[in-house]
């Protein structure tokens, strides 16, 4: 099924599907609340009211774009989350905007499109809800090249990516906690009891 950018659809029931591919980038409202998507995809740029489940995939945006969850978005062990990071624009990569709350599990799978070259600290955030919950079991894309890579942080209202290097490097906390434990150290080495004559 498909809703135009400016069509609606309301059902008088729940939205269930399980295969092909809904895409929304208009408005889609399940009239009871609940919107499972057990196999196939949800996909688009527009608003979605209901509670989604989603053990299919989630695609959000038009390559790429902003798919509006009006509910509480529940991702299950089968559930996939795909997300095209086209740049760091809020319109250049996908993002999932739900105004309930996120509980993650299954795949996130990271791509890189529309000829976008990241550089340290290009940060993206992906997904924000009212609150985040568990976390996704298997993530596929957070290398990019020899140098550098994706980190996922999970908050308490989004989830984002940013780009660090593959280089491990200490905390910056680490530094000072090393030179105080030197000196303590020096410090409690005992005198020395010989005397020159």
């Amino acid at each position: 099924m498909s809703v135009g950018s400016t069509g609606s659809f309301t059902t008088t029931a729940n939205y269930d599907q399980s295969a092909g591919n809904t895409e929304v980038d208009g408005a889609l409202t399940a009239g009871g609340g609940s919107v499972h998507i057990s196999g196939g995809t949800l996909s688009g740029s527009g608003t979605v009211t209901g509670n989604v489940t989603m053990d299919g995939t989630l695609s959000p945006g038009d390559s790429p774009g902003t798919l509006t969850i009006n509910g509480n978005y529940m991702q299950s062990s089968s559930g996939v989350l795909m997300e095209q990071l086209g740049g760091t624009g809020l319109t250049m990569f996908d993002r999932t905007v739900i105004s309930g709350t996120a509980s993650l599990n299954g795949t996130l799978n990271i791509s890189l499109v529309n000829g976008y070259v990241p550089v340290i600290n290009d940060t993206f955030i992906f997904l924000t809800a009212s609150g985040v919950s568990g976390s996704f079991s298997t993530v596929n894309g957070l290398g990019i090249n020899d140098l550098m890579k994706f980190f996922l942080y999970y908050d308490p209202n989004d989830v984002r990516l940013v780009v660090g290097s593959t280089a491990a490097t200490p905390e910056p906390a680490v530094f000072p906690l090393m030179t105080l434990a030197l000196l303590l150290l020096i410090g409690a080495r005992p005198k020395s009891t010989l005397r020159r004559r």
